[in-house]
């Protein structure tokens, strides 16, 4: 029995030997499902943007693109004007002139028309589609005609071709107070071929912006809302994860306004992060809200966190309005060290196996002699203990010996 208590010690030490590679091995295959995974961000087209210059389609390739240009225009050729800019009441009525500038050599056929200016999803400001149909200021203007084609002479050298056309601002009775805006598009649509061989209609569009601005009480209010953010942890258990914030960034006002946003993260120990700087919205038109998305890399998680943005009005080059406030929103959120805590569990493990191990160890009976039988507690002693059995030879093969009766004398073989 002594042999089989050995033979389970040493299985057991072999089991216990066997925990530790298993236990880094689930470590090991926990950190790999942690792991952060790449994300591809695509590209969202956008409408045809505008700016505060004369349009002007800029060349690339001359035998495929045309350069041609619209602004505002005084005596028959355009003028210093960046934009179009009014101030009316309910009713006001005035006379321009819009002038299109063709610079490539050809004559082209333009088609002019109004429309509406827009946000994009992004906050970029553009012009609407041609199919869209204008509901604000853009309906106000009128043109010789709706949507008309305009011969544009070529390019000679007395200068670039140009027709400078009049047009007329209505403003309705019933017109809110606070800032309209519209703008006058040029387009040229041609046919062409797309990478896969197949024609389609490509429609190069430049724009005036016009801006008017209608008497009444006016209000500039930015807001902030439906915050929300989530935490993915860095690859490194003491390094700094990313902080994904997604806010809509609304114009609750009735004047336009420009935007400087700022995004920060604060942890639980006074750790702080700043977002890289996000691009101003140079014009959020009236009533319109974007949705934001914004990274704020370095996140320490200490578990407790908070997100703060903060949105801070710029002026409109144009457009005035009256005591613009800053608006701060902050939510809380979790940063869970996961993969820290991964690691303390797989730590911890490690330390308990190896205390099992060496109480086991402490607690194995000693080992034996090779050769030798058990060992008795109470050996006797090495010298006889009885007189009697020391002068007592002992009787080392019984099988080969008879008892002898008495009288008798004992035979010996020859």
């Amino acid at each position: 029995m002594p042999a089989q208590s050995l033979q389970t010690s040493s299985a057991n030490r072999g089991r216990s030997f066997l925990l530790v590679p298993l236990a880094l091995a689930l470590v090991a295959a926990l950190l790999s499902l942690l792991s952060p995974a790449s994300r591809a961000n695509a590209a969202t087209p956008q409408p045809t943007p505008v700016t505060n210059t004369p349009s002007v389609v800029p060349p690339t390739k001359p035998a495929d693109r045309a350069t041609f240009g619209i602004g505002p225009a005084t005596n028959g050729k355009n003028d210093s004007r960046p934009f179009f800019s009014y101030t009316s009441g309910p009713g006001g009525v005035y006379t321009d002139s819009v002038a299109i500038t063709n610079y490539s050599a050809k004559p082209l056929d333009l088609l002019i028309y109004s429309t509406d200016l827009v946000n994009g999803i992004d906050g970029t400001l553009s012009v609407a589609p041609q199919a869209f149909v204008p509901r604000n200021a853009g309906v106000w203007i009128q043109l010789p005609a709706r949507q008309q084609t305009v011969h544009v002479p070529g390019t000679t050298a007395s200068g670039p071709g140009r027709v400078v056309l009049p047009f007329t601002l209505h403003v309705p009775a019933g017109a809110s107070p606070g800032d309209h805006s519209a703008g006058i598009v040029a387009s040229l649509q041609t046919l062409g071929l797309n990478p896969k061989g197949q024609n389609v209609r490509l429609d190069q569009r430049v724009a005036t912006r016009v801006y008017v601005r209608v008497k009444g009480a006016v209000r500039s209010l930015l807001t902030i809302s439906d915050v929300k953010v989530s935490y993915k942890a860095a690859s490194n258990p003491i390094g700094g994860g990313v902080a994904h914030v997604t806010y809509l960034l609304r114009n609750g006002g009735n004047v336009n306004v420009g935007v400087r946003q700022a995004v920060s993260v604060t942890g639980l120990f006074g750790t702080k992060a700043k977002a890289d700087p996000i691009p101003n919205q140079d014009l959020l038109l009236p009533g319109v809200g974007v949705r934001m998305a914004v990274d704020v890399k370095g996140v320490l998680p200490t578990i407790f966190e908070h997100a703060h943005i903060t949105a801070s009005p710029m002026p409109v080059k144009g457009s005035l309005y009256g005591n613009p406030k800053t608006v701060t929103k902050s939510v809380s959120f979790h940063a869970i060290p996961w993969m820290a805590i991964l690691i303390l569990i797989g730590l911890l493990l490690l330390i308990v196996l190896t205390i099992v191990l060496i109480r086991r160890r402490r607690r194995r009976p000693p080992t034996r002699p090779a050769g030798g039988g058990p060992k008795s507690r109470n050996p006797r002693p090495s010298g006889p203990s009885d007189p009697t059995d020391a002068d007592q030879p002992e009787d080392l093969d019984h099988s080969s010996t008879s008892p002898v009766p008495v009288g008798a004398t004992p035979e010996t073989s020859s």
